[in-house]
């Protein structure tokens, strides 16, 4: 397995829970900034080799590539290009956003190398929300009127790199409102949006059309063509008493369902379901799932490498709602 990770931003933890999931060690081969370099890496696998540049590793005889998350999107992009014209599949932690025609030209071409790629999303696979999934395609609660999503954090980036970067859409819309907008849409078909208003704010100060700084707090509210209301709220440094409140909601006349982290983890998700005055737990802690959409794609790789339009529109899906939101 090649992993890109020039900014070792991937947690180990993710590797210790794949060789977990597959039941045998993995080969790994990192290319990584030397300055970045986590050495614990090197005792996660049976072989593990480490690169400065990505020359030498696409002589290798690889099953596919992992990439992880990168400061600019062409970088990322000239990575994925490299990965395609090898005939490898592709494992982004996070896709393009930003360039619409960058992420359409690697989706093409992962179409015409006939390749899988796939990225990750922390809250879609785990048991918690596929009950949730499931329940409401049966329409166990009826029709959804209201969905009620919210993704605070008690902390944040440093101030040093984060509040000098001028380019709006790169604080919590992409780290943290995609991912939980993306599911919540998902969950109810990808309805027709009707109208969509959304606010965003820099250190206490609301962001005015135009105006270039990085969001650390961002409202979003869209309204259906079939009526229903979907809302957002998602922040950064926020005196919630724990690390993280990540929860997304779904009411209807009979009931409500509700899939939710627990005790502040990022990983640890349970189910509800919602009564008048009255609540019940369909899936019990723990259920970690943060490693979980790593550990799908390696499960479809076992199946084939070849180009699958479902997992690809996952990615356009996520540019699609990154430019409703205002970012360009």
């Amino acid at each position: 397995m090649g992993i890109i990770d020039p900014y070792n931003t991937i947690n180990s933890k993710y590797f210790l829970d794949l060789q977990e999931a597959i039941g045998r060690p993995i080969r790994a081969i990192f290319v990584h900034t030397k300055s970045y370099w986590n050495a614990e890496l090197a005792t996660l696998f049976c072989t593990t080799r480490s690169l400065a540049t990505d020359k030498k590793l696409w002589k290798e005889n690889l099953d596919g590539i992992i990439m992880g998350y990168f400061p600019r999107e062409t970088e990322l992009a000239a990575y994925t290009k490299k990965a395609l014209e090898h005939h490898l599949p592709i494992f982004q932690f996070r896709p393009i956003l930003r360039d619409s025609e960058l992420a359409n030209q690697i989706i093409e071409m992962a179409r015409l190398k006939n390749r899988l790629i796939f990225c990750n999303s922390p809250y879609r696979y785990s048991r918690a929300f596929q009950d949730i999934y499931e329940r409401l395609k049966n329409e166990e609660v009826g029709k959804v009127r209201f969905i009620d999503l919210k993704c605070y954090k008690s902390d944040g980036p440093d101030d040093q790199w984060f509040y000098k970067n001028k380019v709006r859409g790169t604080g919590v819309i992409s780290h943290m409102c995609i991912d939980l907008l993306e599911v919540g849409l998902y969950a109810v078909g990808y309805p027709a949006i009707d109208t969509i208003d959304f606010k965003n704010f820099s250190q206490g100060s609301f962001l005015k059309n135009g105006e270039e700084r990085a969001e650390d707090l961002a409202s979003i509210e869209i309204l259906t063509i079939e009526g229903c209301l979907i809302k957002l709220m998602a922040c950064w440094n926020m005196p919630i008493g724990e690390e993280a409140l990540i929860k997304a909601e779904f009411y209807s006349k009979k009931g409500g369902l509700c899939f939710h982290n627990v005790e502040g983890r990022e990983d640890i998700f349970m189910a509800e379901k919602y009564h008048k005055e009255q609540k019940e737990t369909t899936v019990s802690p723990p259920d970690n799932s943060s490693s979980n959409a790593l550990i799908h794609w390696l499960w479809e790789l076992q199946k084939s490498f070849c180009f699958n339009q479902f997992f690809a529109n996952q990615l356009l899906f996520r540019r699609e709602l990154f430019k409703l939101l205002g970012m360009k």
